[in-house]
């Protein structure tokens, strides 16, 4: 788990389900840096789809994730200094 992973983990641990748009524009983060990340925490069972789509910035809409068991778990041993 690398550093962006942790701070996407740690992000949705601490203001909850969101999406990648939210996420990077709340931070003035590039969303084409930022996605493949909620891509990949998705493929590996850290952040699952909550079933609800949001509207983005450009006026499309896109999945809202929260994390999984695996995912609270990931969070809570960052919280302690466990996972770096």
């Amino acid at each position: 788990m690398n550093e962006r992973d942790l701070r996407v983990i740690n992000e949705v641990w601490l203001l909850g389900a969101q999406t990648a748009d939210e996420f990077c524009d709340r931070d003035n983060l590039y969303i084409n840096t930022w996605a493949p990340v909620f891509t990949r925490l998705r493929a590996t069972g850290y952040l699952e789809r909550t079933g609800e789509r949001r509207a983005t910035v450009n006026g499309g809409t896109a999945w809202v994730v929260d994390l999984t068991l695996r995912g609270k778990l990931a969070a809570q041993a960052a919280q302690k200094g466990a996972v770096r």
